[in-house]
């Protein structure tokens, strides 16, 4: 029987320094569905499944439907998305 040898790597993790440089580097409407994903903690399926009207700023929250689980929940925005939720991002 042939030996195997398991080689056990440790997980990158970047720093908030890292993360800002690389969401500052994307451009277009990638770079809000980063800070989404980055800073509300929202999943990619979520992301792509978001609808302006589960967006409520008067509260700061955005409202995720059947989501993980098919299990509702709402997340905060934090309120420095606001600028760059609000903004147009079509160009």
């Amino acid at each position: 029987m042939d030996d195997f040898s398991v080689v056990f790597s440790i997980p990158v993790v970047l720093t908030k320094n890292e993360v800002f440089k690389v969401i500052e580097n994307i451009k277009g409407i990638y770079n809000l569905m980063a800070l989404l994903m980055y800073g509300c903690g929202l999943r990619m399926s979520e992301v792509l499944n978001l609808r302006i009207k589960d967006i409520d700023m008067g509260f700061d929250k955005i409202y995720i439907w059947d989501s993980k689980s098919l299990k509702d929940r709402a997340t905060s925005t934090n309120g420095t998305k606001r600028e760059n939720i609000c903004t147009d991002r079509s160009s």
